[in-house]
């Protein structure tokens, strides 16, 4: 049942996520008045990046991408491999809002 739920929501934020960008490209391509046109950009850009954040995170028991010791073993290898954050997204996001 959580699982089920669980689904539910994220498919809830993705479509919340689509239709916000679907909001912002209208105010960017319809609106004839400047500065509503920089507020739809920017509501754009936030909306891409929560969908790479959202894109990079994994669902369940999620590890930050560290190695937990200097010479893992096969075990802790895979444990890493199946339960570790992808960092690119978050890099990319980062990079995004300081520029």
């Amino acid at each position: 049942m959580t699982s089920l739920i669980s689904q539910a929501l994220w498919i809830y934020f993705y479509i919340t996520l689509i239709g916000l960008i679907a909001v912002s490209v209208y105010g960017i391509v319809v609106r004839p008045n400047l500065l509503k046109k920089i507020i739809a950009l920017s509501i754009l850009g936030d909306t891409a990046n929560t969908f790479i954040i959202f894109l990079g995170f994994r669902r369940g028991g999620a590890a930050v991408p560290i190695f937990p010791s200097i010479k893992p073993t096969p075990e802790e290898l895979l444990w890493f491999k199946e339960t570790a954050v992808d960092p690119l997204p978050q890099c990319l996001v980062i990079t995004a809002i300081v520029i």
